[in-house]
């Protein structure tokens, strides 16, 4: 299934393999249900190099980089892709863009990376926050 935000972005949901990193007890079928592509647009092809950067310094992933865009490979199944095109919403800049959650199989160095940054944000609603403890292990 593809779907598209009222940003333009695309969304690739489908029915694909088990993952191997993990599942849920009680899913009765091998196979996972989930999003196994994102393409998000970029102002311009000049934010490529930077973007590409970004998940290399922080989250140590190796992204595939082409002039007209970067995909990053997040586990077995599933890619996030960056192409320059148009950004069909003007609230887009104001950061209620498109937000989406990542796993990382080491979530203290991502801290540890992006922290130094001011890119670290813990949401005040949720009981369980991401906090430094007295050993400088992240909790949460």
């Amino acid at each position: 299934m593809r779907l598209k935000c009222p940003y333009g972005n695309t969304y690739i949901a489908r029915i694909g393999p088990k993952d191997p990193r993990g599942y849920q007890d009680e899913a009765e079928s091998s196979l996972c249900n989930g999003i196994s592509e994102i393409t998000i647009h970029t102002k311009s092809s000049s934010d490529l190099p930077g973007i590409a950067r970004f998940y290399s310094q922080i989250f140590g992933i190796d992204a595939k980089v082409t002039p007209d865009s970067v995909s990053v490979p997040f586990g077995p199944h599933q890619t996030l892709t960056f192409i320059p095109g148009p950004l069909e919403n003007s609230d887009y800049a104001d950061g209620t863009g498109p937000h989406i959650s990542l796993y990382t199989t080491s979530l203290e160095t991502v801290w540890n990376n992006a922290e130094p940054l001011g890119l670290v944000y813990v949401n005040p609603r949720f009981k369980r926050k991401a906090e430094v403890n007295t050993t400088g292990a992240k909790e949460g």
